[in-house]
C-alpha cells in the first residue's frame, strides 16, 4: 500500500477577476513507505500546492488525496465501525458530522491532525447532548 497517493488531483484558486487559476491539474502518483521523493520544478509550477494538499491544509478542487489509504471521513467512521454499525450507516453519519462541524470541503482529505478533528467532533456531540436543539 502507498503511504501517500494522489489520484486525478486538481487545485484551482479564485482570481481577483472572478475566474480561476489552475495550479495543478489531474496529478496522479503514489509514494511508498520509506521512499524518498523530491518535487522539482520552476517557481510557480505547483510544488507547494501539492505539499499543501498532501498535508491537508489545502482541499483539492478535484480528485483525491490519501495518506496511508485513509481520508478524513474514513477516520470519522472508524469509531462507528468499532461499535458494529454497518459501513454505509457509519459513512452516512460521518458525512453528517462532517457537514455539522463545517468540514465538508475536507471530507475527501486525510489530515495529519485527524485526531484533533475526532476530538472536536466528540466535543460537539457532547455539547449537543447537553444543549439540545443547538
Amino acid at each position: 500500500m502507498s503511504l501517500v497517493s494522489l489520484h486525478n488531483t486538481t487545485m484551482r484558486f479564485p482570481t481577483p477577476g472572478g475566474g480561476q487559476f489552475t495550479a495543478v491539474e489531474n496529478i496522479t502518483f503514489a509514494v511508498g513507505r520509506g521512499a524518498f521523493v523530491s518535487l522539482v520544478g520552476p517557481s510557480g509550477c505547483g510544488k507547494s500546492t501539492i505539499l499543501g494538499m498532501v498535508s491537508g491544509l489545502l482541499p483539492p478542487s478535484g480528485g483525491e488525496v490519501r495518506v496511508e489509504g485513509e481520508t478524513v471521513q474514513d477516520n470519522l467512521a472508524l469509531t462507528l465501525l468499532f461499535r458494529k454499525l454497518p459501513r454505509p450507516e457509519a459513512l452516512r453519519r460521518a458525512q453528517a458530522w462532517t457537514d455539522r462541524v463545517g468540514l465538508t470541503a475536507f471530507a475527501g482529505l486525510y489530515e495529519t491532525i485527524w485526531q484533533d478533528l475526532k476530538d472536536e467532533v466528540r466535543a460537539s456531540y457532547e455539547r449537543s447532548k447537553r444543549e439540545p436543539g443547538r
